[in-house]
Formats: structure tokens, sequence, C-alpha cells
């Protein structure tokens, strides 16, 4: 499916909230491409479609010293979001996923100015939260962003559903912005991904289609 509405001129008129869930991209690109993911790869891609009023990124460590200044230097907040084991201490788990849903929930509907938001995770946990804004009545826009190896079919699948939602690559990114391919290959490869999902009223037109079908 066309995401038209993130190609408007009028970018520069939208207001973003950026969420990052710190572990889940972290350990996705060091598996992947085996370095930490860059907040200026994030920063400058989501500029892209407006202009960023909320960041705050979700992590199990207290950041301290020149790391701290300089997320503070681009904005992003660091917010404090602790792990625990179960009780034979071989899983761990991290309160970071449940902590973004409700901060995104509250910004969108106390902060109504905000109209495009942005979740940097592969996590299947954000599927209700994708849908739910996707179909706000407000017209809100989404993308997601995450390492695609490593996300979820159901994230790009819900993300591809909704004219509203898109899903982006972190390392098409990261490519793109360190000259190994320029944005238009990158968007030729992201499309050659995200293969459309039906929309509700084309599964109908399909089912339709194949009743008549049985009966001619």
């Amino acid at each position: 499916m066309e995401n038209n509405i993130f190609t408007s001129e009028n970018n520069s008129d939208h207001k973003v909230a950026l969420f990052i869930d710190n572990d889940n991209i972290e350990v996705s690109c060091f598996n992947t491409i085996n370095e930490p993911y860059d907040y200026d790869i994030l920063v400058k891609e989501v500029e892209k479609y407006g202009r960023i009023v909320l960041s705050k990124v979700f992590l199990d460590t207290i950041i301290k010293g020149r790391r701290q200044f300089e997320l503070f230097k681009r904005g992003i907040e660091p917010v404090y979001a602790p792990c625990y084991s179960d009780k034979d201490g071989t899983t761990k788990k991290s309160l970071a996923d449940p902590m973004i849903i409700c901060e995104v929930m509250r910004t969108l509907y106390e902060k109504p100015h905000i109209d495009t938001f942005v979740i940097v995770s592969g996590d299947k946990d954000f599927v209700p939260l994708i849908r739910t804004i996707a179909q706000h009545h407000d017209k809100k826009r989404l993308i997601v962003i995450g390492v695609y190896d490593s996300t979820a079919d159901l994230v790009i699948d819900e993300c591809d559903r909704y004219e509203e939602a898109k899903f982006l690559d972190y390392i098409l990114l990261h490519r793109m912005y360190n000259d190994e391919i320029d944005e238009k290959t990158s968007l030729e490869l992201e499309k050659e991904k995200n293969i459309s999902m039906p929309t509700p009223e084309e599964i109908g037109e399909i089912l339709r289609s194949n009743s008549q079908s049985v009966w001619e």
C-alpha cells in the first residue's frame, strides 16, 4: 500500500514524538552489523516527517557522563526502564515495552497537537498500539523503525495494512546515511521487503470474486 500521507510537502507542519526501545534496537543492531545504533541517524530520518517536539529513550541503565550529554544535545530524554528476572533467574524481562505503550497512549490523548508517532522497536507487543494509532479519528501518522531481520512479521504486516503507518528498516537507513547506498536505492529495497497486505475492502472483493467463480 502506498503511504502517500507521508510524502506531503507540508511535513514541516507536523509535530513528531519519538520513542526508542533501547535494548531492542541495540541488540538487533549488534546481531546484524556488530555495532550500536546511531542516535543521529534516527534523528535525521525522523526530522524528514516533521519537527520533533518530544523524544524519549527507554533503557535499563542509568546514563551518566558524556553519553548523557550527547542525548541532551539531541533533545532525547533518557527514561529508566528496569529489568527483572523470573524466579529461577533464567529469563530477563524488561518493562520498556509496557512503559512505552503507556507513554504513547498518554501522549496520544493528552497532546493532540502531536500527529506523528515514531516507535523504534521491532517487538510484536506494539501491534495493538500500531492499530490504535492508525485507527485514531484524528488521522495520526505512525512510523516504526526496526531491524528488518529481527522485527516481528506481525509488526511489518500491521504497518503495511494502514495508509497512516509505515515500517522503516534501520539497516537500510544506516547504509544510506553512511553513503553505502543512495536514498533512491534505499526506498526501492524498502518496497521490495514490504509486501502489501490487502485491506479489509480488498479482502471482501477477493471473497466475492471467489464466490462468484464457484457458482458460475
